[in-house]
């Protein structure tokens, strides 16, 4: 019953927190939950307040931490960029209490190989450390995850295997460990390693771009914040023009309404937002191309690069099994040409 009261009491903290007053609500409209937060994120939360109340009295009894059931200690999150993944995983961390280290994916890929590897090592013995000894739970959250664990029918780098190696390591070695808990964040979930996400089980939380009453509420919040004087109706116009933007292209669009009104004027012309609006749509729809270019282009490169080497590698069986052919007509020829032995 306590149980269940507690799991009641965070969830309401979380929705005021989330959909609550505008100061207070930055973070959430930022990352596109306002009004409600999703039932994966509670209980994590939840776990994560239960496992630090143990932890704080670790002093009491040192076996205070293990009496707390083992629960997956794991998540992704996915989705278009720029609507909050990492300021939902700082969130999530500061709501409960938790330590946060942030570690970027492509940060973790260095010129050699094993570089990567001692990176992925260094920081869950620093979380281990900050675990045992400050007596919290550690989030750690690895953003660009796809840096490391793209799919191995499109990378074949050694470094990026070497680390990703040491990863599934890290994972299986602290998949008991109540006070570890490491969320991963990428842009492009299809492209990852299957067996990565086999580790991973069902904790998939899937960030979108905000539906209609979302960035509603978003384009009011901005609009209160950076002093724009948008009426409802022309917020609601807005709202349902604005399909497919994520929630930092719709703080971008209040933005650049702001510098484009004149000075001193008291109201804002329809024309003129919508005709932001119609630029902030082409910017977003070259950057989305450029980004998905860059990518293809990144795994074209490297589906090139072992292209040629399988060529090479190719050519050299082929010398060698030419070789192999010519030294055995060497010998055949060799045994021919030896006289016989004469017997008497």
């Amino acid at each position: 019953m306590r149980r269940g009261m507690r799991f009641f009491l965070v969830v309401i903290m979380m929705t005021y927190w989330f959909a609550g007053s505008a100061g207070e609500a930055s973070d959430a409209v930022q990352h596109g939950m306002v009004g409600g937060v999703p039932d994966k994120v509670a209980r994590i939360i939840a776990y994560l307040k239960k496992v630090n109340e143990y932890a704080a009295r670790q002093s009491e009894d040192d076996n205070m931490v293990q009496r707390v059931p083992v629960f997956k200690n794991r998540l992704i999150l996915y989705g278009p960029p720029g609507n909050g993944k990492t300021t939902l995983a700082r969130n999530i961390a500061e709501i409960s209490g938790s330590e946060f280290l942030l570690l970027a994916g492509p940060s973790i890929v260095g010129s050699y190989v094993g570089q990567g590897a001692r990176e992925v090592l260094d920081s869950f013995r620093k979380a281990y450390e900050i675990a045992r000894t400050e007596h919290k739970c550690v989030v750690i959250f690895i953003d660009e995850i796809d840096a490391i664990a793209v799919s191995n029918n499109t990378e074949f780098r050694g470094e990026h295997q070497a680390a990703l190696q040491q990863l599934w390591l890290e994972l299986d070695a602290c998949k008991n460990d109540v006070q570890i808990f490491v969320i991963f964040a990428t842009n492009y979930f299809n492209k990852l390693n299957k067996t990565f996400l086999d580790r991973l089980g069902s904790n998939a939380l899937e960030v979108k771009n905000p539906d209609a009453a979302k960035r509603e509420k978003i384009l009011a919040y901005y609009s209160a914040r950076y002093q724009v004087p948008m009426s409802s109706e022309l917020i609601r116009l807005v709202a349902r023009k604005s399909d497919g933007l994520s929630a930092r292209c719709l703080e971008d669009l209040v933005c650049d309404i702001a510098l484009s009104r004149p000075d001193g004027e008291a109201t804002i012309d329809e024309f003129e937002v919508l005709k932001v609006l119609a630029q902030m749509r082409k910017k977003f729809d070259e950057n989305i191309s450029e980004q998905q270019g860059n990518m293809d282009s990144v795994l074209q490169r490297w589906s090139l690069r072992v292209g040629i080497v399988s060529s090479c590698l190719t050519g050299v069986v082929s010398v060698f099994q030419l070789g192999i052919t010519l030294y055995g007509l060497m010998m055949k020829d060799k045994k021919d040409a030896t006289p016989g032995l004469v017997t008497t």
